[in-house]
């Protein structure tokens, strides 16, 4: 029972520390963002800052993750979308869902402030893990440039829908990247 209780409290101190640095990411770079401003914003000690994580780039690492697991559930909820070139309407769709549904948070914290780069970076590796498994062929070389090469593209069309604040339509996007996958599968 006692190693549930550490546990919890692991996870709740972790969980305050990455929103807090995610409510300082709002209005300052990450450069700009001291490891004792991340624990006052917290309220915990520096102490309990470190017993977690060794700077606040790991910290950033673990909200990343956090993103990246987030997307991957969402994906993973439906076993069929595993092969990219069969599936890739269905697995965008569930990509551009997740960042319809959390374009604030995105805007205000990692694509304003000069966190532009942070925000691309971030979301190219996720993007790029999950290509990486999930497209299908023969030769490993040419899955890994797809999978570069896919990933760059969704990242700057995402960053910049993001950043636009959706004006263009969800769905037209959707029908435009589709348009251009369907004629590079060719």
């Amino acid at each position: 029972m006692k190693s549930e209780k550490k546990d919890l409290r692991i996870i709740k101190t972790q969980k305050l520390l990455k929103e807090s640095l995610l409510e300082l990411l709002k209005t300052n770079s990450l450069k700009d963002i001291s490891v004792t401003e991340i624990c006052e914003q917290a309220m915990v000690n520096r102490v309990t800052f470190y017993d977690h994580f060794s700077n606040k780039e790991e910290l950033l690492d673990a909200v990343i993750e956090d993103i990246k697991q987030d997307i991957v559930t969402k994906l993973d909820n439906d076993n069929t979308i595993y092969d990219f070139k069969k599936n890739y309407r269905k697995i965008l769709e569930k990509i551009l869902d997740y960042f319809d549904d959390n374009k604030n948070y995105f805007n205000t914290s990692l694509i304003d402030y000069n966190n532009t780069l942070l925000f691309v970076s971030s979301l190219y590796k996720i993007l790029i893990d999950y290509l990486g498994e999930t497209i299908k062929n023969d030769d490993n070389k040419n899955r890994t440039i797809m999978s570069q090469f896919f990933s760059g593209a969704l990242v700057s069309v995402i960053f910049c829908w993001v950043k636009d604040n959706n004006k263009i339509k969800k769905k037209d996007l959707l029908d435009n990247i589709c348009s251009l996958l369907a004629k590079s599968f060719k």
